[in-house]
């Protein structure tokens, strides 16, 4: 279900007159739709269908304008209906299968409030039972002052009446309905007719019918345009085990484009698969089932995943991205990257992943570069679009339109950024991706301080979820002779206390603290050698500031490394001055490889290192430089312990990939 986003609700709301001759007037006429609806923001809310059975009306025309209300009131698509005899096609298929089982019951799929089920009902002995079904069956209403308020079946806000006006919710947080009044969406033809009084409730993804039916009707619902693939085929799949064996399921849809206004496909059971006996006037989703569906497996079935990110140069979002990856994967979900530039190094360490690359040109390359990634999605076609970083998560929001009906999560990895440290376009792109966030059916932070900063940016709290990152205990792990290695490799020798900082030289890593706590710490420890490993285009800067702190024959310009489990392997003490961050992962690739931090309080950055770990104020260099001492102190004297082992029980891999996985599929495919 989707959570209320403040944009659907600036967007939905309006003015109010449950009016049903206005409702009649303007619901027959395209024109009439289009300018009070969309211009003049006219709205109708629920209580528009209690007027209309208020009303001293013939049973057919009560029926009509109830029906007219269904479709129109303001809540989104969780309340709508299909109008009687459009479903011709199929019911006339279903009453012609019904000959082959004598009388058999038939069990109809999300009627709404049941007018699409007329033609069966009217069938007399056809039909032995005809169960009508829909997984919102009736709201819920209660009187407050000047007003009412509306729930849907499940206890969400639909919406707010007050005075003319109707604030809409579409389906908010689920709350108590204790007070509120039961509402049942049951057309007055049904009930007059035919003493039909409730609709059941049934949800075609996880519910079973009573007991096994020889005919399901799905008409107006399970289609590509509402539903991913995936999602369709679970549907399907969980309707199937509903049917006897033998059993026909008829799914159609209504639509001008189709010749005679309606496309069918039949399905029928035999044994544990489903099989496509009939198709007319081809039906979007019936592609899916030409070769069949084996039940169990289709339930089963993984999800589809897509993500997308800048690249896979170094970097920690980028390795989450290849840990991610892999290990969906391997967990049997059809998993691909899609990167806007290709050649990073951690691309050959994707396993078991498809690769898309959109061959983004540079910074001001879009034209093309959008083409191929709308054509990358469309052609993967993914349950769930998995955004990582600013520009991708901006790109996928904006582009959002284009990828219906696959749903899409968020990535974000920082908290507190300076953004006075960045240019105009950064800070716009910064702005901007948090007005987009609403768009987002769920943004995974990876730290607890992610979140509030988020919240803070704008980003609605109700959607989004922690995840802290998981490492690699495996690959990151104690190992004497890399440490060895590297450290000969560096010129420092075992007597030595080597401080090291592996980070892109970007502002929010703020090195230029780290290069004056260096400064300060070894005028007082002669022991103490730091090392910078990492590259980026402050270089430069980087330099002529260490020269100028007098570092140059204590201090080791690395550059990039892709080793990098064998250069925290080198390090005595990992620092982190970074004055923004989420989850930094060098600190728990550092902790996993034994070796112990001081770092800045910067996102999660303490809960991570614990007391195994020295956290100083971000920007101050003399406390930086006190908490290196400190840490260098502890070394020596042996009172370092139960680094790794904090890693190992907190933050791993497959705690990250669960949580992850779990966000996904409910996302993906169980919805």
């Amino acid at each position: 279900m989707r959570r209320p986003l403040w944009s659907h609700i600036l967007r939905e709301s309006g003015l109010c007159i449950d009016h049903v001759r206005l409702l009649d007037w303007i619901g027959t006429r395209d024109w009439a739709r289009i300018l009070f609806f969309r211009f003049l923001r006219l709205r109708f809310s629920p209580a528009i269908l209690e007027n209309t059975l208020s009303l001293p009306l013939d049973p057919r025309e009560s029926g009509r304008l109830y029906s007219l209300g269904m479709s129109h009131i303001n809540v989104g698509d969780t309340y709508k209906t299909t109008a009687p005899y459009r479903t011709t096609l199929a019911d006339a298929e279903l009453e012609r299968l019904a000959g082959e089982y004598g009388a058999p019951s038939v069990l109809e799929v999300g009627v709404s409030d049941g007018i699409s089920a007329l033609g069966l009902l009217r069938k007399g002995d056809t039909f032995e039972r005809v169960v009508l079904t829909d997984r919102f069956p009736r709201f819920f209403e209660k009187e407050i002052p000047l007003g009412r308020v509306f729930l849907t079946a499940e206890g969400a806000l639909l919406g707010v009446k007050f005075l003319c006006f109707y604030l809409c919710f579409g389906e908010g947080k689920p709350r108590s309905r204790d007070g509120y009044i039961p509402v049942e969406t049951v057309n007055p033809v049904l009930r007059r007719e035919f003493g039909i009084r409730a609709i059941q409730g049934f949800d075609m993804f996880r519910d079973q019918p009573d007991e096994p039916v020889a005919l399901i009707k799905c008409s107006n619902i399970l289609n590509v345009g509402y539903f991913s693939q995936s999602k369709l085929r679970c549907a399907v799949a969980n309707l199937g085990h509903g049917l006897i064996d033998g059993g026909h399921m008829v799914i159609s849809q209504n639509n001008q484009k189709y010749r005679e206004g309606e496309s069918l496909f039949v399905l029928r059971r035999q044994g544990s698969r489903l099989v496509l006996v009939h198709e007319r006037n081809g039906h979007d989703a019936a592609p899916l089932f030409a070769q069949g569906l084996d039940l169990d497996a289709a339930q089963s079935e993984r999800v589809r995943i897509l993500l997308l990110a800048p690249s896979l140069e170094a970097g920690g979002a980028e390795r989450q991205v290849v840990v991610l990856a892999n290990a969906l994967a391997a967990r049997g979900h059809r998993v691909a990257v899609a990167l806007h530039y290709p050649g990073g190094v951690l691309e050959r360490e994707l396993a078991g992943v498809e690769r898309i690359q959109l061959g983004k040109g540079g910074r001001w390359d879009f034209g093309g570069f959008l083409v191929r990634l709308v054509r990358a999605v469309r052609g993967f076609a993914p349950d769930v679009v998995y955004s990582f970083l600013g520009t991708p998560n901006i790109l996928s929001a904006l582009l959002l339109p284009l990828f219906k009906p696959t749903r899409l999560v968020w990535a974000v990895r920082a908290s507190n950024m300076d953004m006075a440290r960045y240019g105009r376009v950064a800070r716009f792109a910064y702005w901007f991706e948090a007005r987009l966030s609403p768009v987002a059916d769920a943004v995974i932070v990876n730290s607890r301080a992610g979140r509030e900063h988020a919240q803070g940016r704008g980003f609605p709290a109700e959607t989004m979820v922690v995840v802290p990152n998981g490492i690699d205990t495996g690959r990151f792990r104690p190992d004497k002779e890399a440490r060895q290695t590297v450290r000969r490799e560096w010129g420092v020798g075992p007597e030595h206390v080597l401080v090291g900082l592996m980070a892109r030289l970007d502002p929010m890593k703020d090195i230029p603290t780290f290069l004056k706590a260096a400064s300060l710490a070894a005028r007082k420890d002669e022991t103490l050698r730091f090392v910078c490993v990492g590259a980026g285009l402050l270089e430069g800067e980087l330099r002529i500031l260490a020269a100028s702190l007098k570092l140059d024959d204590r201090l080791v310009w690395a550059g990039f490394r892709a080793d990098a489990e064998r250069v925290c392997n080198g390090f005595d003490l990992c620092c982190l001055s970074s004055s923004g961050e989420g989850f930094p992962n060098v600190l728990g690739e550092a902790m996993a490889c034994g070796v112990p931090c001081v770092t800045t309080d910067v996102g999660d950055a303490a809960l991570i290192v614990g007391e195994t770990g020295v956290v100083v104020p971000p920007g101050d260099a003399e406390a930086l430089a006190e908490g290196i001492l400190t840490m260098a102190g502890r070394i020596r004297r042996g009172e370092v312990s139960g680094v790794r082992e904090r890693i190992e029980q907190r933050f791993s891999v497959d705690a990250m990939v669960d949580a992850t996985e779990k966000v996904l599929e409910k996302k993906g495919c169980r919805g």
